[in-house]
């Protein structure tokens, strides 16, 4: 069998049920294998996709699990005595 052309596709999630669906094909050129050409053309469009939607790929700097403080004990109401 000889593969002349690969096609990679990729959806990018950009929102809530939003995505991004983009894709190439590529036609090898002799000596190229399809996995090399599969790969650089995986590199390429999420390089793309960052360059087109800078926001998308900002750090927010969401808190990591050890910046969250342990709950501070709640204190024991009791009823008085009627």
């Amino acid at each position: 069998m000889k593969i002349t052309k690969v096609n990679y596709q990729k959806a990018f999630w950009i929102g809530s049920y939003l995505q991004d669906k983009v894709g190439v094909e590529i036609e090898l050129e002799e000596g190229e294998s399809p996995e090399q050409v599969l790969t650089s053309a995986k590199e390429r469009l999420e390089n793309w996709h960052k360059e087109v939607n800078p926001l998308l790929y900002l750090d927010l700097g969401m808190p990591s699990q050890s910046q969250f403080r342990e709950p501070e004990s709640l204190p024991i109401i009791q009823e008085k005595e009627r």
